[in-house]
């Protein structure tokens, strides 16, 4: 699919007693287009429950972004978005965070797995530089003793 089919479908909006909605889109084309183009099924009157999978769509930074217009759904009360392996970053986290102002929404699932969000795990620490050891006779206690 490419962000054409995005606007088609997009066009469920009009259908006057749609309340739930499921999405699957995986794998596809759809890219930032597509993306604009499905955050207008927020427009349907009557939608509670929407599941939208864009996984691994090419987003790319920023393409999540106009998924933000969902929190001015009118009836919307459960929002799963599936936005994983698409290239997000601290954008897009920051524009869906705002989905948290939505008037109706109080049931909300965000996969946004094997994106570029903040800072990668820090490094494992390397080991010491000096060998560890356990100091044994008269002497070694009486230099331990001093250091106290």
């Amino acid at each position: 699919l490419a962000p054409p089919d995005a606007e088609a479908l997009a066009e469920l909006k009009e259908a006057p007693a749609l309340h739930t909605l499921h999405l699957a889109l995986c794998g596809n084309s759809l890219g930032p287009a597509g993306a604009r183009a499905l955050a207008a099924l927020g427009e349907a009157p009557r939608l509670r429950t929407l599941h939208l999978d864009l996984g691994r769509n090419r987003l790319a930074m920023g393409g999540a972004c106009p998924l933000m217009r969902l929190s001015d759904a009118p009836s919307l009360t459960t929002l799963v978005l599936s936005l994983y392996d698409n290239g997000l970053g601290p954008p897009d986290a920051q524009a869906l965070a705002s989905l948290k102002d939505a008037r109706q929404l109080h049931t909300l699932h965000l996969d946004l797995g094997r994106n570029r969000l903040g800072r990668p795990c820090a490094p494992p620490r390397p080991p010491p530089l000096w060998p560890s050891f356990t100091p044994t006779g008269q002497r070694s206690t009486q230099a331990l003793a001093a250091l106290q």
